[in-house]
Parts: structure tokens; C-alpha cells; sequence
């Protein structure tokens, strides 16, 4: 593992290991989907503060073992979201001042849904 996804003294988490326990690789859903939505909820959670400085597109792929075309294209997805910003010659970043509104929204939005009696949510 690179010395750039090291765990800092701030508490900042490994993203490595955290990532790479999540990905199924055999799974029917991209691996860019996968990657996108993993790091998307560590933002929404939290656990990824504003500021803090994600790996590099190649060193993200190394230590996960994906291509780095995997990588951009998560990254690519967070970044048009506004997720994150890629600062020419300095890296990738969590953006920082999203509001506390969206975030109170996803918690909304992560309540289970009511059904009225005798009805069923079908798929």
C-alpha cells in the first residue's frame, strides 16, 4: 500500500481496506458503480470530510486491483456531482462546504417507506 492512503493523525480512514472489503467483483453492477457509490456514501456519512485528500486515480487502482479506467471513471461521476474537485498538480479532493443540507436530506431519504394497508411494493 502507498504511503498516500496511509491513515493520518486527524483520523482520516484507509480507503483501501475500507473500498476494497465493499467491491464485488462478481457482482452484475460496474465496478465503477460500485467505487462511485462507496465513496459517495463515506462523503454523505461523513466519514470523508471536506478537504481531505483522496488517492491518486493510479495509486486508488493498485492498491483495490482495478484498472485505472475504473477509477477515473468513479471519480469522473463524483467530481460532475460535485462530490469532489481535481485541483490541477495538487490531486483529487473532497469538496469542501457541502451543506448540511444534503446531508440532512440523505438521512431523509434513508427512512424506509410507508405502504398503505393492502398494498405491495413490487419490483
Amino acid at each position: 500500500m502507498n504511503a498516500e492512503n496511509k491513515n493520518t493523525s486527524h483520523g482520516a480512514i484507509n480507503l483501501a481496506v475500507e473500498l476494497g472489503s465493499c467491491l464485488e467483483r462478481a457482482g452484475g453492477k460496474p465496478l465503477f458503480a460500485q467505487l462511485y457509490s462507496q465513496i459517495c456514501h463515506l462523503i454523505l456519512n461523513q466519514r470523508l470530510s471536506g478537504g481531505e485528500k483522496l488517492p491518486s486515480s493510479r495509486a486508488m487502482a493498485t492498491d483495490l486491483g482495478l484498472s485505472r479506467t475504473t477509477v477515473v471513471s468513479a471519480y469522473e461521476q463524483l467530481e460532475a456531482e460535485g462530490y469532489i474537485e481535481a485541483r490541477r498538480g495538487a490531486g483529487v479532493f473532497v469538496v469542501e462546504g457541502l451543506s448540511e443540507g444534503l446531508f440532512e436530506s440523505v438521512a431523509a431519504t434513508a427512512r424506509p417507506l410507508s405502504v398503505p394497508p393492502g398494498k405491495e411494493i413490487t419490483t
